[in-house]
């Protein structure tokens, strides 16, 4: 049996940033990301045992979104990067999303993130980067 596993360079995967407007929002990639972390959330567990119980029970409580970080390299001039880290300093928050694609099929992740954290890594033998960290803020949706 063939796998269906494929390699992530090549553009498949894009971290797209929106730009608030109403009543379709634009979302455009942030320039040459290297790394993203994994995004995806985790619901609270909630006790729900009572005295006929046997052992503890839990049900599913609201589901709490990952810390993202994105790092790029570092383009001087870049709109979407310059754009992001004014949304830092500002406090933003904003719809972003990540596609994913195989070449073949695409998904796409949507949600919402407070933008909370960047830095610049200046190297003296290699590549200056930038690294994004946002938190994701509500529901995901995928399609």
């Amino acid at each position: 049996m063939a796998t269906s596993a494929f390699i992530g360079g090549g553009g498949n995967v894009t971290f797209k940033v929106g730009n608030g407007a109403t009543p379709t929002e634009v979302f455009t990639a942030i320039e040459e990301i290297q790394s993203m972390s994994g995004l995806g959330q985790t619901n609270e567990t909630i006790e729900v045992t009572h005295f006929a119980s046997a052992a503890k029970e839990y049900i599913g409580g609201f589901a709490d979104g990952q810390e993202i970080t994105v790092q790029c390299n570092k383009v001087q001039g870049a709109t979407i990067q310059d754009s992001v880290l004014g949304k830092v300093q500002s406090k933003a928050s904003g719809n972003v999303q990540v596609v994913i694609t195989d070449g073949t099929t695409s998904e796409t992740y949507a949600f919402r993130v407070a933008y909370t954290g960047w830095s610049i890594e200046p190297q003296i033998n290699a590549q200056n980067t930038i690294t994004f960290t946002m938190k994701i803020s509500g529901d995901i949706t995928i399609s």
